[in-house]
């Protein structure tokens, strides 16, 4: 996949999925030289190409690449110029990469087809936990984790009781957690004030949910428990539903 990344300014990101996880494949200046990019990979993969025609190539170069390992990519990677120290994607644990600009490394998780982020880091690990904690939230027992399931064993119990709405809200240090201010200790409800051409503020809460991958609004209440009850009316309705992600598990809803 070829994409902007609006986090590192005026770069194509390139990237290809291998089974369960996706590849980096670098940060590049044009569309056509990410294209390029992944094209080489599935050249390396699938002796074909899929955005150019692969008589535009190098046959020397081709040649190299497809006799590269295809199982992990790292050989092509270094030839791509990605592996190298320092630079932006080079960390070789899943949803992690390190942020050009900020020099901070960024994880995140993709949940039916839309990417959510899991913050910037200073500290690789974090990074890397973060994405495990995510992943431990949306698959439980099957999580396929950077570090060892067992070390999350402490506080497993704890993450399964979680959503991802109420996971990133309250556990993971994000610019949209931090300009939302999440003020309630309900799941998907957060405090909303609006300031009145009078002068006056008027106060409302908000009720959220993710539903296939896009934040869903469930419109403004005048009270904390009554968006809380609308958020677990949304809730109930969503894949792999468990109990624990109801704000009231005991109320019976409308």
């Amino acid at each position: 996949s070829v994409y902007m990344d609006k986090n590192v300014s005026g770069k194509y990101k390139c990237s290809i999925r291998r089974g369960p996880r996706e590849v980096h494949l670098g940060y590049y200046g044009s569309e056509e030289e990410a294209a390029r990019a992944y094209d080489k990979a599935y050249w390396c993969c699938k002796a074909d190409t899929k955005n150019f025609d692969i008589s535009s190539y190098d046959v020397d170069e081709m040649a190299k690449i497809k006799e590269m390992p295809a199982d992990d990519l790292t050989e092509l990677r270094k030839h791509l110029g990605v592996a190298q120290s320092g630079k932006e994607g080079s960390s070789k644990y899943r949803g992690v990469c390190k942020e050009k600009k900020t020099q901070k490394w960024r994880a995140e998780i993709q949940i039916n087809g839309k990417k959510e982020s899991l913050g910037y880091h200073s500290n690789e690990l974090d990074a890397v936990r973060a994405y495990d904690r995510a992943q431990i939230v949306q698959k439980g027992d099957k999580a396929k984790t950077n570090l060892d399931i067992r070390d999350y064993d402490h506080e497993r119990a704890k993450l399964a009781a979680y959503d991802f709405n109420s996971f990133q809200a309250k556990e993971i240090d994000t610019k949209a957690r931090r300009n939302a201010n999440w003020t309630s200790n309900y799941r998907g409800v957060r405090k909303y004030s609006h300031k009145q051409k009078n002068d006056e503020v008027s106060i409302k809460w908000r009720a959220e949910i993710t539903m296939d991958g896009k934040k869903k609004s469930l419109g403004y209440h005048e009270t904390e428990a009554e968006a809380a009850k609308a958020y677990d009316a949304a809730v109930v309705t969503l894949p792999g539903f468990k109990n624990q992600w109801l704000n009231f598990p005991n109320d019976r809803l409308p």
